[in-house]
């Protein structure tokens, strides 16, 4: 008995069937070749391309990825872009450093370096401390193990 012979007495509902598993089968071979091949070219690429990084050599490793193509080839191109643009130097570091200072002074409301802060699962601040002296480490960790005993019976309930 042939295939044909079975799809004939499996009726008009085995055309369909038969159609798409023949169609699915396609679809895992060529994925199959396809992972494969790419799984080969990454290795090959990152050997090529991990001489070239660190001579840097980052314009040569960009044109390796554009010849090379596939998925992972335009991740690593990408990367190299990156690594390759020159630092945003437009805004001083003074000014980075001021709005920071600004958000810890007004939002958070910290007077005191160092702070710390924990928050709880609903983003509420449980507890604040400022400063150190020697043995404060120990009140934190206290603090601590309190506070997860808490969440846990909370998280309980």
């Amino acid at each position: 008995m042939s295939i044909f012979d079975l799809i004939i007495k499996g009726g008009l509902l085995m055309i369909p069937i038969s159609l798409c598993s023949v169609f699915s089968l396609g679809i895992i071979v060529e994925r199959v070749i396809h992972y494969r091949k790419a799984k080969g070219n990454v290795n090959k690429l990152r050997e090529k391309l991990e001489p070239l990084i660190i001579g840097n050599k980052v314009g040569e490793g960009r044109l390796l990825c554009e010849e090379s193509g596939g998925t992972i080839s335009n991740i690593f191109r990408v990367a190299l872009q990156e690594l390759q643009k020159e630092p945003d130097m437009t805004q001083p570091v003074e000014d980075e450093i001021e709005v920071t200072r600004r958000v810890i002074d007004e939002e958070l409301q910290v007077s005191v370096l160092p702070t710390l802060m924990i928050a709880n699962s609903n983003d509420e601040i449980v507890f604040i401390h400022q400063g150190y002296r020697p043995g404060d480490e120990k009140i934190i960790r206290e603090k601590i193990i309190t506070l997860l005993y808490e969440f846990e019976s909370n998280e309980k309930e």
